[in-house]
């Protein structure tokens, strides 16, 4: 184990390092020195891909100890890139989870075989009802809701996501 911390992941690899006409590859990507990486690390960066593209760039050809950590410093403190940047995303709401069945219900229109139909879900059971909607007017939806309602109950929230 050599004692220069430099060395140290080159001694790591070295099952994977090898000399072929005077070039040090890491198994067949070229080993860029240190005094070379800056600019390799500007032409992989070329573009401002993002962190997993832009690793992805290089992981073929060229190697040297901590490329990833090196790329993912680059793309990070990149302001062009950090415009580009994913916004983080408020998370989802969860729902409360109704205290009885029927209280909460949701609904959807779909077509299957050519047919149009409904389905009506109480969030509480997970029972399901499937109707045939003959046509997509209002009053031929209320009426099949109506029908399902008398069975079940009258929900407190009805959520329709078509």
């Amino acid at each position: 184990m050599p004692h220069n911390p430099l060395l140290r992941p080159y001694w790591e690899a070295k099952a994977r390092l090898s000399v072929i006409d005077d070039l040090l590859l890491y198994d067949d990507r070229l080993v860029i020195p240190r005094y070379n990486r800056m600019e390799m690390l500007d032409k992989v960066h070329t573009g401002h891909l993002g962190i997993t593209k832009c690793r992805m760039r290089p992981s073929q050809s060229v190697w040297w100890p901590g490329a990833h950590d090196s790329i993912a410093e680059m793309v990070l403190r990149c302001n062009t890139c950090a415009k580009h940047r994913p916004q983080q995303r408020e998370p989802l709401l969860t729902a409360s989870f109704p205290s009885r069945p029927w209280e909460k219900v949701g609904a959807d229109l779909f077509e299957l075989y050519g047919k149009r139909l409904i389905a009506i879900v109480d969030d509480y059971s997970r029972w399901l009802e499937i109707k045939k909607v003959p046509n997509e007017i209002s009053e031929n939806i209320v009426q099949i809701l109506k029908e399902v309602f008398s069975t079940h109950g009258i929900p407190d929230m009805l959520i329709f996501a078509s």
